[in-house]
């Protein structure tokens, strides 16, 4: 991971994703409500932050994804880091329908030392065996842009199983 900024930690985030042919969309670079991608995947709909830090990330990344479920209409959240994560974030994750993904785990999904693939699909399958949360009206498509206007800097090469 040598990504020199919060975008580049994005657009290497997103990468990872397309290269596995899943679904991810970008939110607007500003006024994004506490998600930077969004994921489609069986059915369900994930918000993602990426938080590219030099320390532990706190709580306050899962309260930003947090914010995002609710008003992107989402089923779940996931945040991305480089680097570890504190037990105040991990507690709070487990309580929201968050899923955290380390630096460590970020880079073994890089390298191909480990798909993640069943990883979230385990986690999204989890959230059917829980009763949904009753919407007023049918879930709006979240506004999501797809091209940031520049090329990805690098090639991210993963193993397919």
């Amino acid at each position: 991971m040598n990504q020199k900024s919060g975008l580049d930690f994005e657009v290497y985030v997103q990468a990872i994703f397309e290269d596995r042919e899943i679904p991810v969309f970008e939110t607007p670079t500003s006024n994004d409500y506490g998600a930077d991608l969004v994921l489609y995947r069986n059915g369900k709909v994930a918000v993602i932050q990426c938080k590219y830090h030099s320390a532990p990330i706190g709580i306050h990344a899962v309260q930003e994804v947090v914010g995002a479920i609710k008003h992107y209409q989402a089923d779940a959240g996931i945040v991305i880091s480089n680097q570890p994560f504190t037990r105040q974030a991990v507690a709070l994750a487990q309580s929201n329908h968050v899923l955290l993904i380390d630096g460590q785990r970020l880079q073994e999904i890089a390298e191909g030392v480990l798909d993640e693939l069943p990883y979230i699909d385990d986690f999204l399958t989890s959230l059917q065996n829980e009763s949904p949360t009753p919407l007023k009206a049918v879930k709006p498509q979240p506004l999501v842009r797809r091209v940031r206007g520049r090329n990805r800097p690098f090639q991210v090469r993963l193993r397919r199983l």
